[in-house]
Formats: structure tokens, C-alpha cells, sequence
């Protein structure tokens, strides 16, 4: 969502259990990535909610955008993920979730 198509070139179909690493800096590409363009530097709860409501309307059969599809309300799932984040539960889950956002940030930039 926040990278180019370019970036997921090379990746092994095992990508989900590989550690973290830095992109390569060099591409065939021209064109700046959503994340340059925005000055993304990080992963942020916000752009991680993005990513969740993206994720599950691409998975139904939907036409276009909608605050709530089928009786799953896309606003709910925003908050509820943003929450996770800036409003945790304990200790235990602030650092999770802090974790989380370190380990998204050093994996996508």
C-alpha cells in the first residue's frame, strides 16, 4: 500500500518468517513510493488500521468503499486496531504493541 509493486520484487515466498532487513536502495524504478511522497518514515497505528480496513474490504466481495459492509462495521475495526496501539491495556501491551510498530517500520523502510 505504502511501497511500489518494485519492492516486492525478489522477496522469498517464505517472506513472512524471514528477519527484518533494510530495502535495497537501488531500483530500475523512477517513480517515488507512497511512503516518500507522504514523508512516511515510519509505521504508525494509523497507517497499520489503513492497512487492516484495505485487507478486508479487498477480501469480500464489495463494490466500492463503505463505512460498514454486510453488518461488519469498518470504523469499529479502524478504532479497535488504533486502540491497540495508543491506548493499550497494560504495560504488557504498550510494549507490544511498540514492538510491533518497531519491527513494521524496520521490515517496510
Amino acid at each position: 500500500i505504502f511501497t511500489s509493486p518494485s519492492s516486492a520484487k525478489g522477496q522469498s515466498d517464505d517472506v513472512e518468517n524471514l528477519l527484518p532487513s533494510k530495502k535495497k536502495t537501488t531500483s530500475n524504478s523512477h517513480r517515488a513510493h507512497v511512503a516518500n511522497i507522504i514523508h512516511m518514515t515510519e509505521v504508525t497505528p494509523r497507517s497499520i488500521a489503513y492497512a487492516a480496513v484495505h485487507l478486508h474490504i479487498a477480501l469480500t466481495d464489495a463494490s466500492h468503499w463503505t463505512h460498514s459492509y454486510d453488518g461488519y462495521n469498518y470504523q469499529d475495526l479502524w478504532n479497535f486496531v488504533v486502540d491497540f496501539f495508543e491506548d493499550p491495556i497494560d504495560e504488557e501491551a504498550e510494549k507490544q504493541g511498540k514492538e510491533l510498530l518497531k519491527w513494521w517500520t524496520e521490515y517496510i523502510f
